[in-house]
């Protein structure tokens, strides 16, 4: 008879550092389906649940949307409870857990490959048609192929080549990301004993952040849970949900919680923010009631603050901003100006990184990113060299791809970042480039330096990336699972045809959700979630920038939800 951990009579008299709250939803009980609101406690919560069940001789599966995200928890399971989830358990991404457990084990009797199945997007790029990125398209459910942007179409003699390369490269045993996902669901459901060995190999799966789960994950976890799971928890808040351009299915995660009879817990204790802020978000949501405050910081009690900026002088917000967290009492190093996308950051810099040309641009964010360049950065920059060195983007047949990469990290490695006259930056990126081009081969395709007119780069000394400020300036997707003492989230102004129309612009459409409070619009709209995240970062002191070009009718919406207004002393 199979142990039941979850009725423990321990369960209650042991410490796991959980408030009560957080005891109350996570300790004693399966089957769970926990929403838990921004600044909840939640990687607390998840280790306590964690300690509790390996201290029981429970195996658990903790997944998570991203290494970081699994990697936090991680750490602070064995900071808090001394315990290193390891041997009988897991935990990682759905990625890498079915790629170990269900996709290298058993895909290669679906692909026909004479070698396990691998995750292995580089080789899965090398294997592509010409003038082809399977990358670009993903198989349905029922083995079709469809474009990851779904605003795009397909034409059926493309489809049939991205279909036969995707099945070509399985056969050679290389999947890339979502592919191997497909190919796992496939395993779990045509391949028999699969699924029933992994729901008995552990007691428990906990999915975190799982309102980011696209529709293929959870027909994976489905297939696991209907071969019987014991116990499978979900964590995860649906007013953050802001992946639905990468497929993330938040509407049938709610689907999947109920038809799977989770027992739904919510956490409404904020750690995070203070009052005032869990007031304004709360707005924002709905007509819920407010997130309750109760962390070191639950009294600061500043309103929520307006301030108006100049479109064509989004270089003037850093100022702004700095002036009001100088009368908060909050270091600039410990704040952070939101834009909702990277051109608007850009400009709140001051980068004029509009006017660069492509090859330079992909360069400069490169070397702007705060975490770090992305896969699919290096891949930008690995198509420009082989495109100068062989005249083609994609030149794996020519030479090992490592090397080209080696000169992509040395390329990298040899650029500053960013800072001062974008001219000279722009002409020492060339220069650089075109000599390590030359270290692939004696005799390149082109030269970055011919490619590129001069003219392009005739900008003066006036045209510059910036300075580079105390006040960090991000992207809202960026700043996801981060406090941060001040927030500034900047919006866009109101567009000629929206004014043309008579429609509100991105401030209007917020000043008036605020002041007249709605569950509707947050459940469909995933800007206004996106919104919700900006807010939700703030810990001391939550500003927003709105254009001094919208109507006077907007800053009287925002005061009337409560918030104050700045009128800097510039």
């Amino acid at each position: 008879m199979a142990t039941d951990y979850w009725v423990s009579p321990t369960t209650r008299s042991i410490d796991y550092g959980l408030s009560p709250m957080q005891a109350k939803a996570l300790l004693g009980t399966k089957n769970v389906f926990l929403q838990a609101c921004p600044g909840s406690g939640k990687t607390t919560a998840l280790a306590g649940r964690v300690a509790w069940l390996r201290g029981q001789g429970a195996k658990v599966a903790l997944i998570s949307f991203t290494n970081v995200g699994a990697d936090e928890i991680a750490k602070k399971i064995q900071a808090s409870h001394g315990l290193k989830l390891s041997g009988d358990s897991y935990i990682g991404t759905i990625h890498s857990f079915l790629q170990k457990y269900v996709l290298t084990p058993f895909a290669h009797k679906l692909t026909g490959s004479d070698s396990a199945v691998r995750i292995d997007p580089r080789e899965v790029e090398r294997r592509d048609p010409s003038n082809c990125k399977t990358e670009d398209y993903t198989f349905t459910n029922d083995g079709k192929i469809r474009p990851n942007n779904p605003k795009n179409t397909v034409e059926s003699n493309i489809a049939e080549i991205v279909l036969s390369a995707k099945l070509e490269a399985a056969k050679f045993g290389v999947v890339s990301a979502n592919d191997a996902v497909y190919w796992s669901a496939r395993v779990l459901r045509e391949i028999p004993g699969v699924a029933q060995a992994l729901a008995e190999r552990f007691d428990e799966i906990v999915v975190d952040e799982a309102q980011d789960t696209t529709e293929m994950q959870l027909d994976c976890l489905d297939l696991i849970m209907l071969a019987g799971l014991k116990s499978m928890v979900l964590v995860g808040d649906y007013d953050q949900s802001i992946y639905g351009f990468n497929g993330a299915r938040r509407d049938l995660c709610a689907s999947m919680a109920s038809e799977w009879d989770l027992r739904e817990e919510t956490l409404t204790e904020n750690y995070r923010s203070s009052q005032e802020i869990c007031n304004a978000s709360g707005r924002l949501r709905g007509e819920t009631p407010a997130d309750t405050a109760v962390g070191p910081f639950k009294d600061f009690g500043v309103a929520p603050q307006i301030f108006l900026y100049s479109p064509g002088k989004e270089d003037m917000i850093s100022s702004i901003f700095m002036e009001m967290t100088e009368l908060y009492g909050i270091e600039p190093k410990n704040s952070t100006i939101l834009a909702p996308s990277n051109h608007l950051a850009a400009v709140i810099r001051g980068q004029r990184l509009d006017i660069l040309p492509k090859d330079i641009k992909i360069l400069v964010d490169a070397k702007l990113s705060k975490d770090g360049i992305t896969i699919d950065g290096y891949k930008s920059i690995e198509r420009l060299f082989s495109r100068l060195a062989f005249g083609r983007e994609s030149a794996t047949q020519m030479m090992d791809p490592l090397e080209i990469r080696n000169k992509v990290v040395k390329l990298l490695s040899m650029l500053p970042v960013p800072t001062g006259d974008l001219r000279l930056w722009a002409s020492d990126a060339i220069h650089l480039t075109d000599i390590l081009v030359s270290e692939l081969t004696q005799n390149p395709s082109s030269k970055l330096g011919v490619e590129i007119d001069a003219s392009a780069l005739n900008l003066g000394s006036a045209e510059s990336f910036g300075q580079v400020g105390v006040t960090r300036v991000s992207t809202i997707h960026g700043v996801k699972g981060e406090s941060i003492d001040a927030v500034a989230l900047i919006l866009q102004p109101q567009s000629e045809r929206q004014r043309e129309f008579g429609y509100h612009g991105p401030a209007g459409i917020l000043a008036n959700r605020l002041a007249k409070p709605s569950t509707a619009d947050l459940d469909t709209d995933e800007w206004r979630r996106v919104t919700y995240v900006a807010m939700t970062r703030a810990r001391k002191l939550l500003a927003i920038g709105i254009p001094d070009t919208d109507p006077p009718s907007v800053l009287y919406q925002f005061r009337a939800a409560g918030f104050g207004y700045f009128a800097p002393a510039l």
